[in-house]
């Protein structure tokens, strides 16, 4: 980065315009610590790889979403698999999941005290940018994979 020229502005939520924070994992993805949705980089979903450059063309044919791209602001393209929305930017190669699309992947679809201590951890990991995600990230990552699949047959 250059000295003189002025830090990247931080990307905000497309739901609800906080902005997002960056969670320091192997692959940094962001977070909203108001609605606690995510922008999921598609290189997370490693089922996707081999099928990337398939769901990036054809993503550019389903609907426009109404939320632009927190990184570069262009519009979003959407699609439903499961009745979860599921937006993406295919310039950026990102996803944005709401916190109620992501809860209901989620193996814990009932809400239990276990679910309320995780909520919390969660919300915790957002305020220090560590992994938000806490272990739900491989079945909901496993989902988005296959989901995006199945929106090539």
């Amino acid at each position: 980065m250059n000295p003189s020229s002025p830090p990247e502005p931080s990307p905000v939520c497309p739901r609800d315009g906080a902005p997002l924070r960056r969670i320091r994992t192997e692959t940094p993805y962001h977070a909203c610590s108001r609605c606690r949705g995510f922008l999921l980089p598609l290189a997370m979903a490693h089922d996707v790889a081999p099928l990337r450059q398939e769901i990036l063309r054809r993503a550019e044919s389903w609907p426009r979403s109404s939320f632009g791209c927190p990184l570069c602001g262009r519009a979003m393209h959407q699609a439903r698999h499961d009745g979860v929305e599921i937006d993406l930017c295919t310039h950026c190669e990102v996803v944005w999941l709401d916190r109620d699309e992501i809860n209901s992947v989620s193996p814990y679809r009932r809400p239990t005290a276990k679910d309320q201590a995780r909520e919390e951890a969660e919300a915790q990991a957002l305020d220090t940018g560590l992994d938000a995600l806490n272990g739900s990230e491989a079945g909901m990552l496993d989902w988005l994979g296959d989901a995006l699949g199945s929106l090539l047959s």
